[in-house]
């Protein structure tokens, strides 16, 4: 069994995280979920080390807004996740039919008009940010793939449909 040592600097907190080796493609993809209170406020960047191969992270924090994670299945069949950090606009469109009552007054108290068969359907929109340019072959996985899921408050994953505005 192989670790995953994740050190942290210049405190020089370490976590151990062990990983099993498998040749199972459901399991060789996979992602390391890191508790940043696990480390030092004052750390600048985190290093990764699997099999004697060190990965720096710089920690950067740049959020103004709640980041969101969309999970989807890229081309190698795996899930992926794309954390948006930027701005979230969310909107609700409505259909309604409604009615105009002959009896009941609003003088009475009560609606001169009702509405019914009320539908809504909601959608957003999420910003990356910047992104280097090599990673823009993940963003055209996103945007080919036919599985995408966004996760909410309560960790349930909600199926989203993708519209395929890509600027």
């Amino acid at each position: 069994m192989a670790n995953v040592t994740i050190t942290g600097y210049p405190s020089a907190i370490a976590v151990v995280i062990p990983v099993n080796p498998v040749w199972e493609s459901n399991e060789i993809v996979c992602n390391i979920h890191v508790d940043a209170s696990d480390f030092d406020t004052d750390d600048e960047y985190l290093t990764f080390n699997y099999e004697g191969v060190d990965t720096i992270i710089w920690l950067v924090e740049e959020c103004r807004y709640s980041p969101t994670q969309i999970h989807f299945v890229n081309k190698h069949g795996g899930q992926e996740v794309l954390h948006f950090y930027k701005t979230k606009e969310s909107q609700m469109k409505v259909k309604k039919l409604s009615y105009e009552r002959n009896y009941l007054q609003p003088s009475e108290g009560s609606h001169q008009f009702v509405n019914f068969g009320v539908q809504g359907k909601s959608n957003f929109k999420l910003s990356s940010g910047y992104v280097e340019e090599q990673h823009n072959d993940i963003f055209k996985q996103l945007l080919l793939s036919s599985r995408i899921w966004m996760y909410d408050a309560t960790e349930s994953a909600n199926p989203i449909p993708l519209t395929n505005h890509f600027k």
